[in-house]
């Protein structure tokens, strides 16, 4: 009985992974399907069931909180201008030449993302920097690897993000700490990547048809005050508070905005009326760009209390038992093939997607530390169902082949090379 009951679960699994790849059905519909069916193919209770739908809709409220203040810090850089000159300093650097552009301008958007993410930056920034790269002539498939793979970069080492994504890995016991002891590894990988990405950058680009230029449109649509360079450090004053000064996450974001506001105050000449109202803005702008994530966590929480109970356990650890991973060696190579390969359309690859399922066992069977984990299975950045995936795809009109045709090879690359550095440098013993 147990074993048709686990073969229940998987079949229902497969049709929600399917449903999301080859139908497109919203993730968000997708896993909460998916988590009501399993708890009824597992005879829970009633009561139970109502209970872990509630339980698992509230657990990450915390995380809700913390994605919002990192959103309305973003919105605050793009509404200062802040954002929106740094991009402009490097494309005037960077002058005509469209692989040096491509590779400065990459380096960038992989830089302002260590400290922004959201969908609404990716928008407010790609307005700015995918219309420049195509102006260079560079091909749209191209363009949309280059801005994507600089987001998923930046996310990566973006210690807001890590507020986002690892209440999935270590739940409450998330905090500074835990970011500041993989820093060292998480720093390093990032640094790789940034050096694999522009020289694959560099290698697709003067491989590439270029339309000759005889200048570079900045594409800023309206007139943008180029402001100094000591605002440029704003975007990284949360980091360094957290880092540096053992700040709580939220607070150093609140501080980020007031700096920010402080900063461009006279040089925009801004009265404080205005400086409320940017205030303000920027805190409702950023949640129209956070509400598709907010219900994906909504949906993975009831998932993931789900997969937890004992009724599913008894049937999901016979048959996902003996493939999880149990010493380094076979935790690293999991890793890899989970974030190379199956981290698409929130398949089990994801962890805010149908791989919170995976997660939960790992976590009930105890073997490989999750901090270990965290580094050595990069996310879903480049999932075709992801907010800002879908803006650039439809920004850049790529097609869902043309999505994967660059970024893939690239992202197989440096997933395996993350999983050596994460090998040699993880602290986490086991």
């Amino acid at each position: 009985m147990q074993w048709l009951i686990g073969l229940l679960l998987l079949v229902v699994f497969a049709i929600a992974a399917l449903s999301m790849i080859k139908y497109r059905v919203s993730p968000v519909l997708a896993i909460l399907l998916l988590a009501i069916a399993w708890l009824i193919i597992a005879m829970v209770p009633p009561a139970d069931i109502l209970n872990t739908i509630q339980s698992g809709a509230t657990a990450w409220a915390s995380t809700v909180v913390i994605i919002a203040f990192g959103a309305w810090f973003g919105e605050t850089l793009v509404k200062t201008g802040i954002a929106e000159s740094i991009i402009r300093t490097a494309v005037e650097y960077a002058g005509d030449k469209p692989t040096i552009a491509a590779i400065v301008l990459f380096l960038v958007v992989a830089l302002l993302f260590t400290s922004v993410y959201g969908v609404g930056v990716a928008i407010a920034l790609g307005v700015i920097v995918i219309p420049i790269l195509m102006g260079l002539g560079i091909a749209n498939e191209v363009v949309n690897m280059i801005y994507l793979l600089a987001i998923a970069l930046g996310t990566y080492f973006n210690m807001g993000y890590f507020f986002v994504d690892g209440p999935v890995f270590f739940g409450n016991r998330i905090n500074e700490a835990i970011y500041r002891t993989l820093f060292p590894t998480i720093a390093t990988q990032y640094v790789v990547g940034l050096i694999i990405g522009a020289v694959y950058i560099a290698f697709i680009v003067s491989r590439g048809k270029i339309r000759k230029t005889s200048s570079v449109n900045v594409g800023i649509s309206r007139e943008v005050r180029k402001l100094p360079a000591y605002t440029y450090i704003v975007p990284f004053i949360p980091f360094l508070l957290v880092m540096l000064a053992n700040w709580p996450i939220i607070p150093a974001f609140i501080v980020g905005v007031v700096i920010a506001l402080g900063l461009t105050h006279f040089i925009v000449k801004r009265k404080l009326t205005e400086d409320i109202d940017v205030f303000v803005r920027s805190w409702v702008d950023a949640f129209p760009g956070i509400a598709i994530i907010t219900m994906l966590w909504i949906s993975c929480g009831i998932l993931i209390y789900a997969s937890r109970l004992s009724q599913l356990q008894a049937v999901l650890s016979p048959i996902f038992g003996p493939v999880l991973p149990y010493d380094r060696i076979v935790a690293t190579i999991f890793g890899i093939i989970l974030g190379a390969f199956l981290a698409y359309y929130r398949g089990p690859g994801a962890p805010v997607g149908t791989g919170a399922v995976i997660v939960a066992l790992l976590q009930s069977v105890g073997k490989v530390p999750m901090e270990y984990m965290w580094v050595v299975w990069p996310r879903g950045y480049f999932d075709p169902t992801t907010s800002w995936d879908v803006w650039v795809n439809g920004y850049t009109k790529t097609s869902q082949t043309g999505h994967f045709k660059y970024i893939l090879p690239v992202w197989v690359i440096i997933v395996c090379i993350w999983g050596i550095i994460a090998y040699i440098m993880c602290p986490y013993t086991f």
